[in-house]
């Protein structure tokens, strides 16, 4: 579900109509290239903010959980199940609520390119490869064409 959610909203097909025919690959490519690079920090970013949130709860759990899950970050299913069920859901809802404030945040900060997005100016799709300007043969120039002229 994820997978066709972002295929739906990021196209290359938008990139491809702003750019002329010979820069259709440089184009594309640099627009996955970013895709990728804006994929990337997002992880380190929303990764970090979740481990120091979950950190953060964890260290308020009782000394006889937390030594038994260490510091969070190498927390796995097998440590949670291991504790007692009133330790568990305490766990559960640290890691919980570590969570929603990485989507809160990721929701605050979608909300600044999508106000950008309202600046953008908008480039009807064309329907053919070429451009008009670009299939229109070349006007002369001041001297050839005074020469066409003179008699």
């Amino acid at each position: 579900m994820v997978g066709v959610g972002l295929g739906l909203v990021m196209q290359v097909l938008v990139v491809q109509n702003d750019a002329r025919p010979q820069e259709i690959g440089v184009a594309t490519s640099s627009a996955t290239f970013f895709r990728g690079v804006g994929g990337a920090f997002g992880v380190a970013v929303f990764g970090t903010i979740f481990a120091s949130r979950l950190s953060h709860r964890l260290a308020g759990l009782p000394r006889s959980v937390t030594a038994h899950l260490g510091s969070g970050f190498q927390l796995n299913p097998k440590q949670i199940k291991l504790l007692s069920p009133h330790a568990r859901e305490d766990v559960l809802h640290a890691f919980a609520h570590s969570l929603n404030g990485v989507f809160l945040f990721g929701m605050a900060l979608a909300a600044v390119p999508f106000l950008l997005s309202w600046l953008l100016r908008e480039v009807p799709l064309r329907t053919t490869v070429a451009r008009a300007a670009e299939t229109a043969p070349p006007e002369p120039s001041g001297q050839i064409a005074r020469e066409a002229t003179d008699p």
